[in-house]
């Protein structure tokens, strides 16, 4: 009985300074939300019908071993999250993609799309997860519609030839 009034009160003492925690993560969290919805936003607004996906994980489970009936290794997999942008069902939004993950000496050998989430709607974790990766994801879709001009100026450009 002794031992369970110390786990108790060193439970306590913890669960006091996670406390005056609390309050403050929740503020930050809510401006960071705030900051995303306003990315989100400006972005939807340049209307430019551009879709991307980040090529570094946000978030990524630890590795899990699959098994055959007979208990032999067939697989190992982990889950991975990477940040995008692109239309979901009838809007465009940040996104967070989810992939299983095939690895092969500790790589990812192949990515299975399993579910794609707009990023506002997901965890907290994964919202935060995406700060370090937001500005990245910006560089990729300049990139992406640089390359579509690229490409619509050189078809464009093969049609004037055919036609005169």
């Amino acid at each position: 009985m002794e031992a369970t009034m110390m786990v108790l009160e060193s439970t306590r003492e913890r669960l006091k300074k996670l406390s005056a925690l609390a309050p403050r993560l929740d503020e930050a969290t809510d401006r960071f939300t705030q900051e995303l919805k306003t990315i989100e936003t400006e972005l939807n607004a340049l209307d430019l019908g551009v879709e991307c996906t980040g090529h570094t994980a946000i978030d990524a489970s630890d590795a899990e071993i699959e098994y055959n009936d007979d208990g032999e290794v067939v697989g190992r997999y982990r889950t991975g999250h990477y940040l995008g942008y692109g239309r979901l069902r009838n809007s465009w939004g940040l996104l967070v993609l989810t992939y299983r993950q095939e690895l092969v000496d500790g790589h990812v050998h192949e990515s299975t799309l399993e579910d794609t989430s707009l990023l506002l709607d997901c965890s907290r974790a994964l919202r935060t997860a995406s700060a370090d990766h937001i500005l990245t994801l910006l560089d990729q879709l300049y990139k992406q519609a640089e390359k579509k001009i690229e490409n619509l100026e050189k078809v464009m450009d093969a049609r004037k030839q055919v036609t005169t």
